[in-house]
């Protein structure tokens, strides 16, 4: 931002471009390249840096959830002696957002300025902070647009007058698409509070020493199968762990979260935003990839909760804005509370019939010395032998009823099949199924 160095690969010069395709470009409609640079030989050279940019935006956006594309319209440069060591300031003036795509089936791209100009943030603070130069920001923006399009001559004209005091600073004329990203100034942000336990603890912890943490404690919150369905505020399906984080962050806690890929990060989020909008709280909403946090805003699109998100994206207009905010109001405006006091009922029922269930499977009956669940577990174990034992013989409910000891009974069953009784020659025998009584 105050180091920019202009590249045939990095960046698309449009300081001589055609006239008409600038004016369009300038008047925020789509505008191919080939219009702005009819020049064959330039063309080549600008489409190639087009891929070079469009590759870099798209990674940023993606990986850093930065936007980085922008048309930059003048360049102010002079040499700073600030320090004791010479350093070369070459700062764009203006910067608007563009759009850079590819034009479909054709060896092009389209441009388009997708939001209005600002001023180089990064300049001011270095002219209020160096330089003790300090101007209205927004009233010189507004010169940028006293037409129907964006012209940046005014601008550039009253920062060259701003600059004079500075010695061998100049204003250049020019207008470049490259990739431009304020990062420095995040670092300054004056709502950054030290003295906040939770920054300390992690500013303490970045610097490699070890934080005391406390074990998560399950039983601070009532079981979910004590819970009235009211109190249950999940939005997507949540097993034990994650109900625990939503309880953890609606009761106030502060806490990092280990999620694994395929363990439900996304539906954990979102159940955790939806406790905390239902207790009343603004939750923000962070991630260093813009497809976890396009993830996030689908799932309440897709539960018609879209009403409740405020996107705050990079490129976002105040109008964009303004509709969102308008579409929040009128949705609440018209909601209704929902009777669900039937539904509760019903819920709270079979939850019942359910917790009955799982206790008869695990009710250990007296007459046979274990429960369902052993007798199914005993069953399994017994499949999974290669080869699986197999046989035809159901035992009624009165002979299971008459065995007072299984364990004899089974020390009898391996002793005839230590004597082949259940082999297959025990069968071919001409004594099989004989009746044998003794006297």
């Amino acid at each position: 931002m105050l180091r920019f160095t202009k590249t045939p690969e990095g960046s698309i010069d449009l300081t001589s471009a055609h006239p008409s395709g600038l004016a369009q470009l300038m008047a925020g409609r789509r505008t191919r390249l080939s219009t702005l640079i009819r020049d064959r030989q330039q063309y080549v050279v600008a489409a190639r840096a087009s891929r070079n940019i469009r590759s870099k935006i798209f990674e940023l956006a993606n990986d850093r959830g930065i936007d980085a594309g922008y048309l930059s319209a003048g360049t102010v440069v002079w040499t700073s002696a600030v320090g004791g060591k010479p350093q070369r300031v070459s700062a764009p003036v203006m910067l608007t957002a563009i759009s850079l795509t590819v034009r479909p089936g054709e060896d092009d791209f389209e441009l388009q300025l997708t939001e209005q100009a600002q001023i180089n943030p990064a300049l001011v603070r270095h002219l209020k902070n160096i330089h003790g130069i300090v101007f209205d920001v927004n009233a010189v923006t507004r010169l940028a647009y006293s037409t129907a399009r964006f012209d940046p001559q005014p601008v550039l004209d009253r920062l060259a007058t701003l600059i004079r005091p500075i010695h061998g600073a100049e204003t250049q004329h020019n207008l470049l698409v490259s990739t431009f990203a304020d990062l420095s100034g995040n670092l300054d942000d004056p709502w950054i509070n030290d003295s906040n336990p939770i920054v300390s603890a992690l500013a303490t912890a970045a610097g490699g020493e070890v934080i005391d943490v406390e074990d998560p404690d399950p039983s601070r919150f009532p079981h979910l199968d004590n819970r009235h369905p009211k109190d249950e505020l999940l939005l997507l399906d949540a097993d034990t762990d994650q109900q625990y984080v939503v309880d953890a962050a609606r009761a106030g806690d502060s806490l990092v979260v280990s999620t694994p890929p395929g363990t439900g990060q996304t539906q954990t989020a979102i159940n955790t935003i939806g406790a905390l909008v239902d207790a009343g709280k603004t939750v923000l909403v962070v991630g260093d990839r813009r497809a976890s946090l396009n993830e996030v805003s689908g799932h309440l699109e897709s539960l018609g909760l879209e009403s409740i998100l405020f996107q705050l994206t990079g490129n976002v207009t105040a109008q964009q804005l303004k509709g969102q905010l308008v579409r929040a109001i009128v949705r609440n405006e018209k909601s209704l509370e929902p009777q669900l006091g039937n539904l509760h009922t019903t819920l709270t029922e079979h939850r019942h019939a359910l917790m009955d269930h799982v206790a008869s499977l695990h009710n250990v009956r007296e007459r046979w010395g274990c429960s369902p669940y052993q007798a199914m577990q005993s069953l399994a174990e017994l499949t999974s032998i290669h080869p699986a034992p197999a046989t035809t013989v159901r035992l009624k409910r009165s002979v299971l009823d008459s065995i007072r000891d299984r364990e004899e009974l089974a020390g009898r069953l391996r002793r005839a099949a230590e004597l082949g009784s259940f082999s297959k020659a025990a069968t071919t025998s001409p004594w099989h199924g004989a009746r044998l009584t003794v006297r």
